[in-house]
């Protein structure tokens, strides 16, 4: 059943871009400034159609919707080469930095033009010279609770044309929220390059609403964005399919159309195609990710990512809807006996506080190669998802797996180093957020 879907829906992309009349976001006319803006970086987000508001966790979420950066639990490195037609490249770094209770993210953009030919009003030859765009860029996402992420970035775009250049500034706002009564759906929205443009051109502002969905499998997320400029009468529509196979490969498709006419013709225009390879190394992660997407008349072009994420991740932060002791020794709290007073105490009548969710019960693994499946049965009491601790071994510190509540009582490691001892505790949330007390510590060693 599982293929017989990921076959149905790679035909209905498919078919999707063959009618398609190219409707590529990003080509513009001249009276766009700072239009290189538009072109999406990265691999992963390219290859999903850039259907990647909602979506979005990993480095490249400073451009897509920095709310993403708050699910980064270690530092991540990423590279891009993006081999554009007529001559023209484009380059891109990102690194994100963990700084405990949020992630901050830095990156360059850099396209390169190739040399052009100058020439007098008679198109008499005057010689040649370069031209290429330069986007710096900072930001920062913070997860404040369980299901709510924000983030904002500042870019300071620079052309520069032969001798003389001109700089100007864009402001990027995301957030995303993942829904506690039904945790497959995560919902996010973006407000993208807001700020000055160059000369009479107006800025490739536009807003996003997105939404990535792993209901169906919770190996296949797809993810739909929904896109309006600010500043021109132009939609879009992104839509993407994402299946993780053993944690390795990562097939993708997307569509992007807009309402906009592009003239690139007839053909694939308006499909994206790309695929992703995450592979260990020691304490190291080196994930490959592969993009292709076609315009129409003018060919097609291909994108390169090569990420790193270095280390383990680090200990959670408590959440706001409760107290850090409480968190961090539940097990001590609860046993510490209530404070009496000589006094009788004159009973008042309170309002009953609702109840915390029960610790989940027989947690089992599973080892799957490298990774750890773990299992188990819901508590008494109501959860509406369920939090995931970790350690390497008996003197490590517990850390939390997931960046957001999971909802199924299951829930698979990414890929871990072997031979070692893994011990974890589960934690189930209730709907105001609060914890409850960790489950009993299993023991895992993985061969």
């Amino acid at each position: 059943m599982r293929h017989i879907l990921s076959a149905l829906l790679a035909g209905v992309l498919f078919f999707c871009g063959a009618v398609s009349q190219g409707a590529q976001v990003e080509y513009r006319s001249a009276r766009m400034s700072n239009a290189f803006l538009d072109v999406g970086v990265g691999a992963r987000g390219v290859a999903l159609g850039e259907a990647f508001t909602g979506a979005a966790d990993d480095v490249s979420s400073l451009y897509w919707n920095p709310a993403g950066l708050g699910h980064l639990r270690a530092w991540q490195v990423q590279l891009m080469h993006n081999l554009w037609f007529a001559g023209i490249s484009q380059e891109f770094a990102a690194c994100a930095i963990p700084l405990g209770r949020g992630t901050a993210g830095v990156s360059v953009s850099w396209f390169n033009y190739g040399e052009l030919t100058r020439a007098d009003e008679f198109g008499r030859d005057l010689g040649q010279f370069n031209a290429y765009d330069l986007n710096p860029g900072i930001g920062y996402g913070q997860q404040f609770s369980p299901f709510f992420s924000g983030g904002a970035a500042l870019y300071i775009p620079v052309s520069m044309i032969d001798d003389s250049s001109q700089i100007s500034f864009a402001l990027t706002l995301g957030a995303q929220y993942q829904l506690p009564s039904y945790s497959p759906l995560t919902l996010g929205l973006t407000v993208r390059n807001l700020g000055s443009g160059i000369g009479h051109g107006s800025q490739p502002s536009q807003v996003l609403l997105g939404a990535a969905w792993t209901g169906a499998f919770p190996d296949l997320r797809l993810s739909l964005d929904l896109g309006k400029r600010l500043a021109e009468d132009v939609t879009s529509f992104n839509l993407g399919a994402e299946y993780n196979w053993q944690g390795l490969l990562w097939p993708r498709l997307g569509y992007h159309s807009t309402n906009e006419t592009s003239g690139l013709g007839n053909g694939l225009a308006g499909l994206s195609a790309g695929v992703g390879y995450h592979q260990p190394l020691g304490d190291l992660v080196l994930i490959l990710d592969y993009a292709f997407v076609p315009y129409g008349d003018l060919g097609a072009t291909h994108r390169l990512a090569i990420s790193v994420e270095f280390g383990s991740l680090p200990a959670a932060q408590p959440s706001a809807a409760v107290p850090a002791a409480a968190q961090i020794a539940p097990a001590k709290a609860a046993a510490l006996p209530p404070k009496t007073t000589a006094a009788p105490v004159q009973a008042v009548k309170t309002e009953k506080a609702p109840e915390k969710a029960s610790p989940p019960a027989k947690v089992k693994a599973k080892t799957l190669g490298p990774k750890i499946k773990l299992s188990w049965q819901p508590g008494p009491s109501a959860a509406a998802g369920y939090q995931v601790f970790m350690k390497s071994g008996a003197k490590g510190r517990y850390e939390r797996l997931n960046a957001h509540p999971v909802q199924r009582e299951e829930f698979t490691t990414k890929t871990l180093k072997r031979k070692r001892t893994y011990y974890f505790q589960i934690k189930a949330v209730d709907r105001q957020g609060r914890l409850s007390e960790a489950s009993p510590e299993l023991k895992v060693y993985l061969k």
